[in-house]
């Protein structure tokens, strides 16, 4: 699944429903003051979103230790277009410490996507440092 680097989609004005069978991809950048990535990683995954508030995802998350799979099952909401879901994060990382949460945040799009971009400058406010994007196409 292809992501966009440039601006995404401007949000549904629509509100659908976020239930559904998701195909996602989420990629976390660190940036230098250049802009050369200097380390960060992807995540590929399936997310099933039921009505009920409950969510289920499963995938890889491919970084500098190596491609690992992971799976999470917690809670989601929405208010409007915008959706949230968090639920603690099982993976096969030997390396991973304990306690951590799987966090998807998006919003649906016209195009009936769901996407998310997410920048954060340096503490002097003069770089991006940290670049995170969220791109999910329904499946079912």
């Amino acid at each position: 699944m292809a992501l966009l680097a440039t601006a995404l989609p401007q949000t549904a004005t629509a509100q659908g429903s976020h239930a559904g069978q998701w195909a996602c991809q989420m990629t976390y950048t660190e940036l230098d003051p250049w802009g050369n990535r200097t380390s960060g990683f992807v995540r590929d995954y399936m997310m099933a979103i039921y009505p009920d508030g409950r969510f289920e995802a499963q995938g890889s998350l491919a970084g500098a230790a190596g491609v690992h799979q992971f799976r999470s099952q917690g809670q989601w909401q929405a208010q409007g277009a915008d959706m949230i879901a968090s639920g603690p994060e099982q993976s096969s990382d030997p390396f991973q410490m304990p306690g951590m949460q799987f966090v998807f945040t998006g919003t649906l799009q016209a195009d009936g996507s769901m996407s998310y971009r997410y920048e954060q400058a340096d503490p002097s406010g003069r770089y991006l440092m940290i670049r995170t994007l969220y791109a999910c196409q329904r499946r079912g």
